[in-house]
C-alpha cells in the first residue's frame, strides 16, 4: 500500500466503468489548464498507482507507456487503468477548482 495521502483520498469510491468519451475529452481539456504543481501531482498519482498495483515496487521505468521530454511526463489516457483514470479525473476537478478559487482570492486582495 502506498503512503501517499492524496492518492489514498482520490482512490476512494472510484468507479469501475471507463470514463465516457465526453468525460475523457473534458479531462484532457482540464489537464491542459493545470499549473506545474498540478502536473507534478498527476505524475505522482500515476506512480503511486503503479506502486500499489504491481509486484515490482522498485520499478524505475515510466508506468503505463508514459514518456518524458526531460522535465515533463506525458501519458496516453487510454493506456491508463480505468481506476487510475477516475483517480486523475477526481484530482483534476479538485485542483482546477482550487486554482480558480486562488485566482479569485488574489484578485480580491489586489488594491
Amino acid at each position: 500500500m502506498t503512503s501517499f495521502p492524496l492518492y489514498a483520498r482520490m482512490k476512494s469510491n472510484v468507479l469501475t466503468d471507463d470514463l465516457t468519451p465526453d468525460q475523457k475529452a473534458g479531462l484532457v481539456t482540464d489537464i491542459q489548464k493545470l499549473d506545474e504543481h498540478g502536473m507534478e501531482l498527476i505524475a505522482a498519482l500515476i506512480r503511486a498507482h503503479q506502486i500499489e498495483t504491481t509486484i515490482k515496487r522498485v520499478d524505475t521505468s515510466l508506468p503505463y507507456n508514459s514518456m518524458t521530454d526531460g522535465d515533463h511526463m506525458m501519458f496516453d489516457l487510454e493506456s491508463l487503468p480505468i481506476p487510475l483514470k477516475h483517480v486523475i479525473s477526481k484530482f483534476v476537478k479538485v485542483h482546477v477548482t482550487s486554482m480558480k478559487e486562488s485566482r479569485v482570492l488574489a484578485i480580491a486582495r489586489t488594491p
